[in-house]
């Protein structure tokens, strides 16, 4: 099939990053959550960040899913992603992170975990409805270093724009430690060219006009805490991917957007990427 038709079988699609946005057909999207890519070597890829089945997808638009092989390049300067790329985690490794957060959470109320949130000006009720958690150390996961994570955290999980977790990080609660376990910690790379997602969305339940995107989970349970709706991403350096770029425009339609990396050159550069980008578009 051509690209031009797999293009036009879409609701008005938008040139995202290295790919497409558009209203995604399988359900009532408002915010062009569909992504569409071609991959290496001619392989046309979809996703739906409100977390739609592909088969529904496929459907919906008219398709059958041979349609998405050997696809013919008909548009001059068509993006196309290489297939040696990172891939996000599966549905396997999601559920395992999800089911740690939930037991984190359970242990929230009453721990440390809930007063430390204090200094991100979050009460314990906001901290509650995010689904942040608390380890004293005890809690295992097949994805986290037991070293790491041996000593007491505030665990934070990622959600994503379809709401699943797809990352988390966990905040030292004593900083009186050795030096490579204080801050924030990530899980382990997974063998097989897995990558834990880069990203998190914090959004209340009427969403907000207005929408921070920041750096790491700290700055966002401060936003969310101010009454903002945030987007963070974890480190400056990943401003520029092509993950965040496509999630950043599909969240930020319609709304009007503050730019808040840290006051630091990379915080800096951070700021005018996601600028620029936004502009361009």
């Amino acid at each position: 099939m051509l690209l031009s038709d797999l293009l036009q079988a879409q609701s008005n699609p938008r040139k995202a990053g290295r790919g497409w946005l558009s209203t995604c057909p399988s359900h009532d999207d408002r915010k062009s959550s569909l992504s569409f890519r071609i991959v290496e070597p001619a392989k046309a890829i979809f996703n739906c960040f409100a977390g739609c089945d592909n088969a529904d997808i496929i459907k919906a638009l008219g398709l059958e899913f041979p349609d998405l092989f050997d696809v013919e390049i008909d548009i001059d300067n068509a993006p196309i992603t290489s297939s040696a790329g990172a891939k996000p985690p599966t549905a396997g490794m999601i559920e395992t992170l999800t089911r740690y957060c939930t037991e984190a959470a359970e242990a929230f109320h009453g721990s440390p975990a809930e007063s430390y949130v204090e200094r991100f000006g979050m009460t314990p009720a906001q901290g509650a409805s995010l689904g942040l958690g608390y380890t004293d150390g005890s809690l295992k996961c097949t994805y986290l270093s037991d070293r790491q994570f041996s000593v007491p955290r505030l665990i934070v999980p990622f959600p994503g724009f379809d709401g699943k977790i797809r990352c988390l990080q966990g905040r030292s609660l004593d900083d009186d430690i050795d030096a490579e376990l204080q801050g924030w910690i990530s899980p382990s790379t997974v063998e097989g060219g897995y990558r834990w997602s880069n990203i998190g969305l914090f959004t209340h339940e009427t969403e907000q006009a207005d929408l921070l995107i920041c750096e790491g989970p700290g700055d966002g349970l401060t936003s969310y805490a101010a009454g903002t709706d945030c987007l963070f991403i974890r480190g400056a350096k990943f401003a520029s991917n092509p993950e965040a770029l496509a999630v950043v425009e599909a969240v930020t339609l319609g709304r009007r957007v503050f730019l808040a990396g840290d006051v630091d050159p990379s915080g800096q550069a951070f700021n005018a990427d996601l600028a620029a980008h936004l502009l361009s578009l």
